[in-house]
């Protein structure tokens, strides 16, 4: 599958479908960030050493965005149960060289 890595504030690169009829790679690609406003608060929340769980990650642009803020002393587990986005999610962070920094939970956390 071809792919697009697109970069968003803090120099994050999320992992997408190269395909722009998808939601997510069309908003990335044209706003070059995410659109809903809690993005910017959570970037405002996140100090070194925060501990974060990101619940249905997704691409991972929440978490992501935690994650870049952390320093060396944080994490955040990112719980993500679809093959797709679940794909795409640890492309990104392979891409950022977070692996350090994040937890990857192929699940599901309710029905």
């Amino acid at each position: 599958m071809k792919t697009y890595a697109i970069t968003i504030p803090d120099g994050v690169k999320v992992v997408t479908a190269a395909d722009v009829g998808g939601m997510t790679p069309y908003i990335l690609l044209e706003l070059e960030d995410w659109f809903e406003d809690e993005i910017t608060f959570v970037r405002t929340c996140v100090e070194p050493g925060t501990q974060a769980f990101d619940i249905g990650s997704n691409h991972g642009v929440y978490a992501l965005a935690i994650a870049a803020r952390l320093g060396q002393s944080g994490h955040v587990w990112a719980f993500e149960p679809t093959r797709k986005p679940l794909a795409m999610l640890r492309a990104s962070v392979a891409e950022n060289g977070f692996d350090h920094l994040m937890t990857i939970v192929d699940c599901a956390l309710s029905d």
